[in-house]
């Protein structure tokens, strides 16, 4: 894996994801219930109103990958179900919950919370539901147009404490709890982090958004031992995606060393480059290429195994076609756990008035300029078999097609396309 490590891509900054954090939740469940899936469990309400995952999961700039769905968490009037999911308690220290969160409408003035943080019941598969803290609350802003979030240990609405900045309903925020396990009786300190798209989260800031006001309640101290989502009594609708909970803040929010990934385009060839500031347990990299909307894997660059000295990588794409082409890395871990990166577009020009690409029996035809082209085959006497494509392309444009191999006999044809300008160009494929 890598140390703390983030990819500056052409496109913006990207991010790989390193040590693996005591949970990481990106809803990747069927559309419907979220329990029993993954480990979570109702604590409460079970199966009334129940937390529901949706197809399409948040994503949040340089946040490692969300592939999934998300969490939606409706309150209101009647009985709803409230679940957790389980992680190794932590006794002593820090402890990071970072998660996105969409709120998609205006909550109630009423502000109630929606997120926490629960102990286990000993010999139990659940959690109290007397004892929760680090708890995440929304509310309606002065103008009734935004929200702002509230953030306590353990105390309840009216002694939580409030934000001043008013937040956008329908935008993604990357939320970071951060909860210290102190010795002593009545001493745990708990404190929120809010970012908004753009704000710089690769360390940890010196100031918490919210510092709970409520630290020294008496017998508010607790182990911390799984992450909650809370269906309230009052108006509040909350996607929310993306879930890492770890004992450091370079393992949740930020679970990687900064380096770059660039990509530029050589003729027909994508040159792509990428540094390590320092890595862990690095089996390597898969450079993924994107076809027809699926990731593919087009080559591998052995990792360093583990060391702290910068190191640099290259890796060389040849023969693309025309147009724009995306690649993004897959970081692998010798224990085989991966993670990838954001993506980075190069876009691929035509040198030639008129490119011909025959793979197999595909063909693909693209032209400089705009204008009409006539793509056809031919048998080895000349005799034309077949009309592949015959219209009009646009500046950079291509057009794709398949020779039909089951209708014709074994032997050499040329496929040849006419356009730019009367320029021809002509390829051949052998049909078994």
């Amino acid at each position: 894996m890598l140390k703390p490590l983030l990819l500056a891509a052409s496109l913006g900054l990207a991010a790989l994801a390193s040590a693996q954090p005591l949970v990481e939740e990106n809803f990747a469940y069927p559309v419907g219930p979220l329990v029993p899936n993954g480990g979570w469990v109702a604590h409460s309400g079970a199966g009334a109103n129940a937390v529901q995952v949706e197809a399409t999961g948040l994503t949040f700039p340089n946040y490692p990958s969300t592939a999934g769905g998300a969490a939606r968490v409706v309150s209101g009037a009647t009985s709803r179900e409230d679940v957790n999911r389980r992680f190794a308690p932590v006794t002593a220290g820090d402890l990071y919950v970072s998660a996105l969160v969409n709120v998609t409408a205006v909550p109630a003035a009423a502000a109630d919370f929606f997120l926490h943080l629960g102990v286990q019941v000993v010999g139990g598969a659940t959690i109290s539901t007397t004892d929760l803290r680090a708890r995440v609350f929304i509310r309606a802003d002065a103008a009734g147009t935004g929200y702002v979030f509230g953030f306590s240990k353990v105390a309840p609405v009216a002694s939580a404490t409030y934000e001043a900045t008013s937040r956008v309903v329908g935008t993604t925020y990357l939320v970071v709890i951060k909860y210290t396990v102190v010795a002593g009786a009545d001493n745990d300190t708990a404190a929120l982090y809010v970012f908004a798209p753009g704000d710089d989260y690769s360390a940890e800031p010196a100031t918490p958004t919210i510092v709970a006001a409520d630290a020294a309640t008496a017998a508010s101290d607790f182990v911390p031992g799984a992450i909650a989502l809370r269906q309230n009594g009052v108006s509040q609708n909350v996607l929310v995606d993306g879930f890492r909970v770890a004992t450091t803040y370079a393992q949740a929010p930020l679970p990687v060393e900064l380096a770059v990934f660039t990509g530029v385009a050589d003729g027909t060839t994508a040159r792509l480059a990428w540094t390590t500031e320092g890595e862990t347990n690095n089996a390597g990299f898969a450079v993924e290429h994107e076809r027809g909307g699926a990731w593919a894997e087009v080559g591998f660059e052995t990792g360093r195994g583990t060391t702290t000295e910068r190191a640099t990588y290259a890796h060389a794409v040849a023969n693309l076609t025309p147009g724009t082409h995306r690649f993004r890395l897959r970081q692998v871990d010798f224990d085989g756990a991966s993670h990838t990166s954001a993506a980075v577009e190069i876009a691929v020009a035509l040198d030639v008035p008129l490119a011909l690409t025959v793979r197999g029996t595909a063909v693909r035809v693209a032209m400089r300029e705009a204008g009409a082209v006539r793509v056809e085959a031919f048998d080895a006497l000349g005799r034309r078999v077949a009309v592949l494509f015959d219209g009009a392309l646009g500046a950079g444009e291509a057009r794709e097609a398949s020779l039909d191999a089951g209708a014709l006999a074994r032997g050499v044809y040329v496929v040849r396309a006419v356009g730019a300008g009367d320029h021809v160009a002509s390829r051949s494929v052998v049909v078994r």
